[in-house]
């Protein structure tokens, strides 16, 4: 009790007290079910999502100048890491060629189980090499699709954007909203949506 006391004085002297009583307070709405409560209260309905593109926030490249910056190389990298993401495979953490797995063979429990512990992620079961959630969380960050982006960009070829609604549907079939450990990071969410 009293090293847990240290502990958040010290973080109250580090980093505020305003910093740690939001925390507290999260922390102590995942154990009283307080989010569970708050997202079945909102309801699962659809949100109603455009299918036209919102390019006018931001003014994309011309292709031909694109083209130009790139040069041959660039522009045959680009194709080529595109065309092995349209054959299901991706370069997670920019190494390796990997299969891209947005669906993971094991029942998902609300994300504030995670949280807490309650729940264990079956590592192995998702074919991860280690331990590690970055390995589950990776291929759901939608790094890839910029790779398609840039390709789409290049070449106008329609494989790309079809090939990212693909895996997008496939991700929101496995992973519904709250359940899973896709859902347990605020940050891991904002990188999908940043994508």
């Amino acid at each position: 009790m009293c090293e847990h006391l240290i502990y958040i004085l010290k973080a109250m002297a580090q980093i505020g007290l305003e910093p740690v009583a939001q925390l507290a307070l999260y922390r102590l709405g995942v154990r009283l079910g307080w989010y569970r409560w708050r997202e079945r209260a909102i309801g699962r309905g659809e949100a109603a999502v455009s299918s036209e593109p919102h390019t006018d926030w931001v003014a994309l490249p011309d292709p031909e100048a694109l083209r130009s910056v790139a040069g041959p190389d660039g522009v045959a990298e680009a194709i080529s890491l595109a065309d092995e993401i349209v054959a299901g495979r991706y370069r997670p953490f920019g190494g390796e060629s990997s299969a891209l797995r947005l669906d993971f063979p094991f029942p998902h429990a609300h994300w504030t189980a995670y949280e807490r512990g309650a729940v264990q992620i079956p590592f192995s079961a998702a074919g991860c090499p280690y331990p590690d959630i970055k390995f589950i969380w990776e291929p759901a960050r939608f790094g890839w699709a910029f790779t398609l982006g840039r390709a789409y960009r290049l070449s106008a070829d329609e494989r790309y954007p079809r090939t990212f609604w693909r895996y997008f549907e496939a991700f929101c079939a496995a992973q519904p909203p709250f359940f899973g450990p896709q859902w347990m990071n605020g940050q891991e969410v904002a990188l999908r949506l940043l994508a």
